[in-house]
């Protein structure tokens, strides 16, 4: 499900919103003191780099109105200062930002309740709506980079927001991956900005704005990183890579066969807007199309023969489609060769029938029934009739439309002849 923009920006919102008046509460404010509750952390002070003697112990309100008022920046150093963990900083520093930024909240609060509830909930149905998303997104980009100036990169991640970091950053270090970022966030909402002023509907003007802030995002990530660095940060989130990951699930490739599959589709697509075929033109997308067996040529001589085999069976879109319903009807995975075996066996049989110059249409009628026949035969014992009846309603329709063809050509039985009354 894909979540819209002003409902992500408006939960950060509230979020930020509960934090902020979940520090202020006084009885909880005595509970987050990092040494208020030693027992229950079982964490040793001379470790954490908190004094045992500090003032952090038995803290009042009033001492806490101290700590968190002023500058940011000096509040920062105050609960580093104090002991304070570093995410539990963060999560301090993100509800004060949101407090420093109350009237823009305010504004775009005011936005939405001035729609009435029975037209809907606010999204990006009319430039009213478009509006609010515009400053949501702006207000959140604010937020963050003042954060990030207070606290740089976010390094007190949990395992599970590490291990998708790493998955999508490589091996950047924080401090570079944050830049990374903002970087992309800063473009996203230039595009949704303009995406959303023609209510996506992409003009030929559209198109043009969107591929030159493209040009400036690739020209600003060659500042930024390293060749061998960009390349390794496009083999995880470029375009291309998306593609693949899709295109190759069912060939299941090792990671030396994607990096070279990678190259090769990254050194075709640089001719072609990098991958990102949504910016293409219709004439682009054809010459794009008629171009692809030079993709088909190259890994051909870069797989090993079997591989290449499998590469071509496993990404052919009806073995792709097909492997989907192997795997919801819970049968052996070998199904989905089997299944496309019969349906490029049959299709050539019945390629040679119909070109077949000897044969009357009754005949070739006659001949095309018997293959659907067979045809069927084999598949329902691989599917069994309820399966086949789901194959063929998707995309096993070339067999319905094998069995529609016999059916036309087939000469009509002749009537029985009745036997004359008797007198």
């Amino acid at each position: 499900m894909k979540i819209s923009p002003l409902l992500l920006a408006g939960s950060l919102a509230v979020n930020a919103t509960l934090v902020f008046a979940f520090v202020q509460r006084p009885t909880v404010r005595a509970w987050l003191s990092p040494t208020s509750h030693p027992a229950s952390t079982g964490t040793n002070p001379a470790a954490s780099g908190t004094s045992s003697s500090g003032s952090a112990a038995g803290r009042s309100p009033e001492s806490w109105s101290q700590l968190t008022t002023g500058e940011l920046s000096d509040v920062v150093a105050r609960l580093r200062a104090e002991g304070y963990p570093p995410k539990l900083v963060r999560t301090i520093m993100t509800a004060l930002v949101a407090e420093r930024f109350a009237d823009r909240h305010k504004t775009i609060a005011d936005a939405v309740a001035a729609k009435p509830w029975w037209q809907g909930q606010p999204g990006e149905t009319s430039l009213a709506d478009q509006k609010i998303t515009a400053m949501r997104r702006r207000l959140n980009s604010d937020e963050q980079d003042l954060l990030y100036k207070l606290l740089g990169p976010d390094t007190a991640q949990s395992d599970y927001d590490r291990a998708w970091t790493q998955r999508r950053y490589g091996n950047l270090d924080p401090d570079r991956i944050a830049q990374l970022s903002r970087l992309n966030s800063d473009y996203s909402d230039l595009m949704a900005d303009i995406r959303a002023q023609g209510r996506n509907i992409i003009l030929p003007e559209d198109r043009e704005k969107l591929a030159f802030l493209e040009e400036q995002k690739r020209a600003d990530l060659e500042k930024l990183l390293s060749p061998n660095e960009l390349f390794e940060y496009n083999l995880r989130t470029s375009a291309i890579a998306n593609r693949l990951h899709d295109q190759l699930n069912a060939f299941n490739p090792t990671e030396d066969e994607f990096r070279t599959i990678f190259k090769v589709q990254q050194d075709f697509d640089a001719q072609y807007g990098d991958g990102r075929i949504a910016f293409l033109t219709v004439d682009e997308r054809r010459e794009r199309r008629n171009s692809l067996g030079t993709v088909t040529e190259q890994l051909k001589s870069v797989l090993s023969p079997e591989r290449f085999a499998d590469y071509q069976l496993m990404t052919d879109p009806a073995y792709l489609q097909t492997d989907q319903l192997v795997t919801s009807l819970a049968l052996p995975a070998t199904a989905t060769a089997q299944i496309v075996g019969v349906q490029r066996d049959t299709t050539s049989r019945m390629t040679a029938i119909i070109a077949d110059k000897s044969l009357t249409a009754g005949q070739r009628g006659v001949q095309l029934a018997a293959l659907a026949q067979e045809a069927t035969a084999t598949l329902t014992g691989t599917l069994g009739e309820s399966g086949l009846a789901t194959y063929k309603a998707g995309n096993g329709g070339w067999l319905t439309s094998l069995e529609q063809r016999a059916a036309r050509l087939r000469p009509a039985t002749p009537p029985v002849a009745r036997p004359a009354p008797t007198p």
